[in-house]
């Protein structure tokens, strides 16, 4: 979903701020993945 559409979704007047919650879903879906696949998690996250 585009960043554009989040942050109307969200109401957020700067899509800075939606990108902080793009992130941080990002690094919680990576996490999970490695949980459950036993794949290293990126180190840069």
């Amino acid at each position: 979903m585009p960043l554009n559409v989040v942050q109307e979704i969200l109401g957020h007047e700067d899509s800075a701020t939606t990108a902080i919650y793009v992130k941080a879903r990002e690094k919680r879906l990576a996490a999970e993945a490695a949980r459950l696949y036993g794949e290293p998690e990126d180190p840069k996250a």
